[in-house]
């Protein structure tokens, strides 16, 4: 493998474990299966939390105050957050709806002396997550991200009709500023220098709509911390897994 001086290189500590110690062929175990499933949870929750790192890394963080005039570099940063945002929903309503159709496997005895033997602080911070499923008040919002994650992040069938509210809110009903007087976009001859900005535009306000019940405008603040705190609890809830399966 090539690297120059400024490549980085990915760091940790490489260890392993015995397949058959985690997944038996012979043994269908719904305790197991949750665990590996959880695994590749976390990986994909990472995996957004640190491209979005590299980008603030590598890019220049454009004013995000409306003072700045409309370019090519303060569209490319909107729009990736933007897409990084609904990326997030999107892994939230995917993850509760997981744990949603694995109440069996939760609600277990073996799951149950699992959680108990949690630090406290973890402990509390799973109750937390599966206190959202159990919340009536919380029944808006899993309804809401649902909806982000089926029309605007995972899945585009509804997009047709979602994404153009979005447009016309943004860019015919709403206030007119310096971001939507125009539909901006860059035809360049590459995929680098082209982006559709106004098609983020929409996407943004249609999430904006759909999360407008929060007490406040700051949701995508809000909901990075929902996914970093589930992130660590995840994290700390396969450590305790992997130091039992080691054990054994």
């Amino acid at each position: 493998m090539r690297k120059n001086k400024f490549m980085k290189e990915f760091e940790g500590e490489l260890k392993s474990i015995f397949p058959n110690k985690l997944i038996e062929k012979s043994k269908n175990n719904d305790f197991d299966n949750f665990f590996l499933v959880l695994g590749l949870i976390f990986n994909d929750f990472k995996d957004i939390i640190l491209f979005n790192e590299l980008i603030h890394e590598t890019y220049l963080k454009p004013k995000l105050d409306g003072s700045e005039p409309p370019s090519v570099h303060l569209g490319h940063w909107g729009g990736i957050q933007n897409h990084l945002n609904r990326l997030m929903v999107g892994l939230i309503s995917e993850f509760l709806i997981f744990l949603d159709k694995n109440k069996k496997t939760i609600n277990s005895i073996s799951f149950k002396l699992f959680v108990k033997n949690l630090p406290h602080d973890v402990r509390q911070d799973w109750n937390k997550i599966q206190n959202v499923l159990q919340d009536s008040d919380s029944k808006d919002f899993l309804s809401k991200i649902a909806e982000i994650r089926s029309n605007v992040t995972f899945h585009y069938d509804q997009s047709l009709t979602q994404l153009r509210i979005g447009f016309i809110e943004k860019f015919i009903t709403s206030t007119k500023n310096n971001y939507n007087k125009q539909a901006f976009y860059s035809l360049g001859n590459t995929i680098q220098t082209t982006r559709f900005y106004y098609s983020d535009g929409a996407a943004e306000e249609y999430v904006k709509k759909e999360m407008k019940y929060l007490s406040n405008e700051n949701y995508n603040k809000e909901m990075r911390e929902l996914v970093d705190k589930t992130n660590t609890t995840i994290r700390f809830m396969m450590e305790h897994y992997l130091k039992q399966k080691i054990k054994k």
